[in-house]
């Protein structure tokens, strides 16, 4: 909804311009009037950009899940500021992007290997961007599925917390903190099985200890908040008036500055709409039926399933055959999780 009002402000902005629009100077009479508005666009403006990186960031993290569930550790450790920070459950805290990626490759070899399964869920982002728009922190809920055939097999669970910092126009992961919760074999699950938190490799060791000292289940223990929980201020000052510095000083440029603020609010919003397309597609074959599905997918669109060829929708999902089955019954369970990493082109 926030996206959406985005969306539609700077359009509301133009209109009220509109007036003021018509010489490229304001008349005297009209210089508060311009002011107040050039005000409203530059903090419209602010809100946008910090909405931009908060994206980003969220696309930063995501990114980092995608590369650590296929042990693809070099791509990983990139993301890290030559200086930053890795540390995970017991194992210590390592310093500087060399060592955390000797860390990383510690655990297997890099990229994915025959019989390895790494899969590391980001769910469930609260991300914080600072005013200034060079700081973020993240706090993420981590759910892992790790095996390797015929050996082992282990679910987990855990929080991230994260600092962000954008170098060069670029976000980078500045510091990461995963405090794993839970480990448990596959087999017995966490109601009979608990195994212990992780300690420091002998083999790669920190360089520091453990910053939190702390238990996996089945004790208790709660992930330090980067924000204090029930405060849902943003941080960001709502008065148009703090932001006349970066006003634009006349008609032409607050034009220029609302073309590019519905842009890039529009941007936004497509990103959004499209992860609640996916959302769409995920949540009604478990709800209702996998008919309803087929009605977001273009008549002449395709869906590509493992160890299948692609499928071409070129009638609705009642008459095509496919994504037809029954609504949903006792003792059928259809769950689908997704999780983003979007990238869209300039409109």
């Amino acid at each position: 909804m926030r996206i959406q009002n985005l969306f539609r402000k700077p359009a509301a902005l133009l209109a009220l311009s509109a007036p003021l629009l018509m010489t490229v100077t304001p008349a005297a009479a009209q210089q508060d009037e311009f002011a107040a508005l050039a005000n409203e666009a530059a903090a419209l403006m602010h809100e946008i950009a910090l909405l931009e990186d908060h994206h980003q960031v969220e696309r930063l993290q995501r990114a980092f899940g995608y590369y650590i569930d296929e042990d693809m550790w070099t791509a990983a450790a990139d993301l890290f500021t030559a200086d930053g920070t890795y540390e995970e459950g017991g194992s210590g805290v390592y310093v500087g992007r060399d060592h955390i990626l000797a860390f990383f490759q510690s655990k297997d070899a890099e990229g994915p290997q025959y019989g390895r399964l790494n899969d590391q869920m980001q769910l469930q982002p609260v991300v914080h961007v600072s005013p200034d728009g060079l700081h973020a922190k993240g706090r993420w809920h981590s759910f892992s599925q790790t095996a390797q055939y015929q050996e082992w097999s282990r679910w987990g669970t855990g929080v991230y917390e994260t600092s962000y910092v954008k170098q060069d126009g670029v976000w980078k992961i500045e510091a990461m903190h995963l405090y794993t919760t839970v480990s448990t074999p596959y087999e017995d699950g966490w109601g009979k099985t608990a195994l212990p938190i992780s300690s420091p490799s002998t083999d790669v060791p920190p360089d520091q200890p453990p910053s939190v000292v702390y238990e996996n289940y089945p004790a208790v223990f709660v992930a330090p908040f980067h924000y204090k929980p029930g405060d849902r201020r943003a941080g960001i000052s709502s008065n148009p008036a703090d932001y006349a510095a970066s006003a634009p000083a006349d008609a032409t440029a607050l034009t220029a500055l609302l073309d590019d603020a519905q842009h890039r609010a529009g941007k936004l919003a497509d990103g959004n709409e499209i992860e609640n397309l996916h959302a769409v597609l995920r949540l009604l074959p478990g709800a209702q039926s996998m008919g309803p599905s087929g009605w977001h997918i273009c008549q002449e669109g395709t869906i590509k399933l493992p160890c299948a060829a692609s499928t071409k929708i070129c009638e609705r999902p009642s008459q095509s055959g496919y994504m037809v089955r029954p609504a949903s019954s006792s003792g059928l369970m259809h769950n689908h999780m997704l999780v983003p990493a979007d990238h869209w082109r300039c409109r």
